[in-house]
């Protein structure tokens, strides 16, 4: 809360009914603190404030002790990340401008373990193993470099850097099955990319080459590891993978199919395996419409791929297009200039002086 005194930090014990003031942060410009709980907040009352310092609590908010002062210039750009298995490691990790900081004491003391030269204004995603626990995998994704690490953060290698188009930074989801297949996806506005064996290139999927395709979520089955399938809600489709996003599949059923091109699906949720080891599907609309399905008995269709047009001028933007009599097509770009093709496949094309 803002007060007179700077932001303030209030806590209630009675659902709200009444509040209670803290600590007065000394804070008084915007944007408010930044507040992050232990996920073992239950047990451990562990909590951080980020002001122009970094303050912790470790009994549920009453008193506060500052664990980081001066070096905190770029807290607003801040983001908190704990260890899946802080219960047991107590590690925090932060991402300041362009360095990583971790510490193994839930936040009692801070190393950097991590500096990147690109960007400095651009926090750091982190990202972990779904065995992490286990395999001590972590990723640092950044708009022009990422790194991992396989002890947990102390040591890192560089990889290649993630796919990116002018819809921004894409939305990345580990395989259920990590710690065997080492492949993670990366889906954008339209694009889904996979790098296979944890290495430094990405494979764009056949499926984004669909002109109407538009990703709303990325979704894995409950037994992914077995079954090896994924499945893309987009705006008007629903698409299936059951090689790990080799292939695909489109949903044909008439459910929720008879509805107006304007009424684009809202969100699918996938539950947990149920008795007979199947699971079922819930997918919902825009009007509020909703399906629940069994993804077994649902109609699907392969989705075939046309082959992609050949590209004519790499990079360079194509204003107009005109055919002869003679057969030959003449193109007109932004920058090359003016580019002639006898071959109305366009697999040759001559550049005019």
């Amino acid at each position: 809360v803002r007060q007179e005194q700077g932001w303030t930090l209030q806590r209630t014990t009675d659902d709200g009914q009444t509040w209670h003031a803290l600590w007065a942060t000394g804070w008084q410009q915007p944007p408010p603190p930044q507040i992050f709980f232990s996920p073992e907040f239950g047990t451990d009352r562990t909590a951080f404030i980020s002001t122009k310092d970094l303050y912790r609590s470790t009994d549920g908010g009453t008193t506060w002790t500052a664990v980081w002062i001066g070096q905190w210039n770029n807290w607003r750009f801040s983001q908190f990340f704990f260890s899946p298995a802080f219960a047991s490691d107590r590690r925090v990790y932060v991402s300041v401008a362009s360095s990583l900081y971790i510490s193994s004491d839930g936040g009692a003391t801070w190393h950097k373990v991590l500096s990147a030269q690109d960007d400095k204004f651009s926090p750091s995603k982190v990202l972990f193993s779904s065995n992490f626990a286990r395999d001590q995998t972590v990723f640092v994704i950044r708009p022009h470099q990422n790194y991992r690490s396989t002890d947990g953060g102390q040591t890192w290698r560089k990889l290649g850097t993630i796919p990116f188009d002018r819809w921004g930074f894409p939305k990345l989801f580990f395989s259920p099955a990590f710690e065997d297949d080492q492949t993670f996806y990366a889906a954008s506005k339209y694009n889904l990319f996979r790098s296979i064996a944890a290495s430094d290139t990405w494979q764009a999927s056949t499926i984004s080459q669909l002109t109407e395709f538009e990703i709303i979520d990325v979704l894995f089955s409950p037994a992914f590891g077995s079954d090896r399938t994924l499945y893309i809600l987009a705006k008007q489709a629903l698409y299936r993978s059951t090689d790990g996003g080799e292939t695909w599949d489109r949903w044909q059923d008439q459910t929720l199919l008879d509805r107006s091109v304007t009424d684009n699906f809202e969100t699918v949720w996938l539950s947990p395996l149920l008795q007979d080891g199947g699971y079922q599907l819930f997918i919902s609309t825009q009007s509020g419409r909703l399906a629940a399905l069994r993804p077994k008995t649902m109609d699907w269709k392969p989705v075939q791929i046309a082959a992609p047009w050949p590209t004519l001028f790499q990079g360079q933007t194509i204003n107009r297009v005109l055919a002869a009599s003679d057969g030959s097509v003449w193109l007109g770009t932004a920058h090359t200039g003016v580019g002639v093709t006898t071959d109305r496949l366009g697999s040759k094309i001559t550049l005019c002086n």
